[in-house]
């Protein structure tokens, strides 16, 4: 397998870092989200996964921008 990863083009890698960093992220956001209702979803404004995708948004979005240039 080591010997097949180094033909792999460098964007292909700065995508699965990126992919990486974007998951990390809406696991963070939406495991905050609950912890600051204290575990009652119902106080939320928005669903836990909103804040998810909000928070895996902001990550993904300038380094993707940055990535495409």
């Amino acid at each position: 397998m080591l010997e097949t990863f180094g033909h792999l083009p460098v964007s292909w890698l700065l995508f699965a870092v990126l992919a990486a960093a974007g998951f990390v992220a809406f696991f963070i956001g939406r495991t905050s989200a609950v912890a600051t209702a204290q575990g009652s979803t119902a106080r939320l404004n928005s669903q836990p996964n909103y804040h998810g995708y909000f928070l895996a948004m902001a990550t993904i979005a300038p380094a993707a921008v940055i990535l495409i240039l």
